[in-house]
């Protein structure tokens, strides 16, 4: 299984990667690799969406969305335990 996971999301990094990139790296790129990454991505595309919520957020997230998440007192916890978190978490 870790295997396969791996292989896709190596898949999925350099098929994201700029062409220029890949060269530079050394990333042997073929059109085999490029039609199984535009498929990968149709699936991605077109299934994605109908998945549930639940599924397609992180917990937190999906409770954000739904508001159950107050997110002026869990940003005031999150200060309170970093003490230099920025004002409305921007780094400047």
């Amino acid at each position: 299984m870790y295997k396969s996971l791996a292989a896709f999301l190596k898949l999925m990094t350099h098929g994201t990667m700029p062409p220029s990139l890949r060269e530079k790296m050394g990333i042997e790129w073929t059109a085999k690799r490029e039609k199984r990454f535009n498929r990968v991505a149709w699936l991605i595309k077109n299934f994605w969406p109908l998945m549930p919520e639940k599924v397609r957020y992180t917990p937190l997230s999906y409770q954000a969305r739904k508001g159950e998440v107050d997110l002026e007192a869990l940003y005031a916890k999150a200060a309170a335990l970093e003490g230099d978190i920025p004002e409305y978490g921007v780094a400047g």
